[in-house]
């Protein structure tokens, strides 16, 4: 986790009450936080997810039902215009209505509407250039998700309170993303660790998005033959499948860090998972070792850290090289 942000002073963790929006999640938190424990229990929450996840499925498919209809009728349009700079601009018109249009409804969805988007932000190679501006805005877009929320995963997951588990847990996320979100915590043995969290509830929500993703895109495809995303989202949903699985990921990570350990060269330094008696990898829950830092995009930052920029771009690609070929330099 690379933040900036100052650990808060050893105590016990605050319940945080938020104002809530009026996305699908925020209600959820809402509904979470005025409730009885009773509400809480494994039945409330089931018959609670069932009825929202309902509520999601119609929403998709209505959002995508405006984009297609809205491109259809730029198409007919398209056919009555015959200067050539007219109909680039006509595109171009449309394509920036249903990209921002797209991105609102991605926000207010999130799940893996928001991960779908961010990756499709990075293929200009396959989708038109407004769509990727827009779909860009998604990369730090998330909103911090309730603490009551963190507290129930953390705490059903490690089997114990969070105060008796750490001498300090801000509860406030460095990072929220599509997943899990990032708290940095204090160990009872004094050591700065990052937890990551999974959002409670999300592998359901993660499992509808799927099936709707895999829907949308043979629907498109029946329709538009010359629109066919299918291969790069059979892939992409295959692989995102297993970032549901935190112990998976610690394997993953521990693999990763011996590699790049073998190779002093490499300059990467990737933080350790953290085990304790107590805490140990589960499939919401991993802790590891905080690791202060900036993005590598946050190009003042980095000057004002007096960072070559040439060296790190090397080590980066560097390491990138050897987790896909297991070489150095093959470039």
């Amino acid at each position: 986790a690379h933040h900036n942000s100052v650990l808060h002073p050893p105590s016990p963790p605050r319940r945080v009450h938020r104002v809530m929006g009026a996305s699908s999640s925020s209600r959820e938190a809402q509904w979470l936080q005025s409730s009885t424990a009773d509400c809480c229990s494994a039945a409330s929450w089931s018959l609670f997810r069932g009825v929202s996840l309902f509520g999601r499925r119609m929403r998709v498919y209505m959002a995508a039902y405006w984009v297609r209809t809205t491109y259809q009728a730029a198409e007919t349009r398209a056919l009555e215009i015959e200067d050539p700079v007219q109909q680039a601009e006509h595109w171009d018109a449309v394509h920036a209505e249903m990209a921002h249009y797209t991105c609102e409804q991605v926000l207010e969805l999130e799940g893996l509407w928001v991960k779908l988007g961010q990756f499709m932000s990075t293929r200009a190679d396959v989708v038109p250039d407004a769509w990727v501006q827009e779909l860009k805005k998604l990369q730090d877009a998330m909103p911090p998700r309730p603490f009551t929320d963190t507290r129930y995963t953390v705490e059903t997951e490690l089997n114990g309170r969070i105060e008796d588990l750490f001498m300090a847990f801000d509860d406030e996320a460095v990072a929220t993303a599509s997943i899990a979100s990032v708290h940095r915590a204090k160990l009872n043995d004094g050591r700065e660790v990052a937890l990551k969290i999974q959002h409670r509830g999300i592998d359901s929500i993660i499992a509808q998005d799927l099936d709707n993703i895999v829907y949308l895109a043979e629907s498109m495809y029946e329709q538009e033959p010359k629109f066919d995303f299918r291969g790069i989202l059979r892939e992409w949903c295959n692989e995102t499948q297993k970032e549901l699985d935190f112990v998976h990921e610690a394997q993953n990570t521990e693999a990763v860090r011996a590699n790049m350990q073998a190779d002093k060269s490499i300059g990467v330094d990737v933080p350790r998972v953290i085990a304790t008696n107590q805490i140990v990898p589960t499939r919401r829950v991993l802790m590891l070792e905080f690791i202060d830092g900036v993005k590598p995009t946050d190009l003042e930052a980095l000057h004002q850290l007096g960072v070559d920029n040439a060296a790190a771009l090397d080590s980066i690609s560097a390491a990138f090289a050897q987790q896909v070929n297991g070489v150095r330099g093959w470039w």
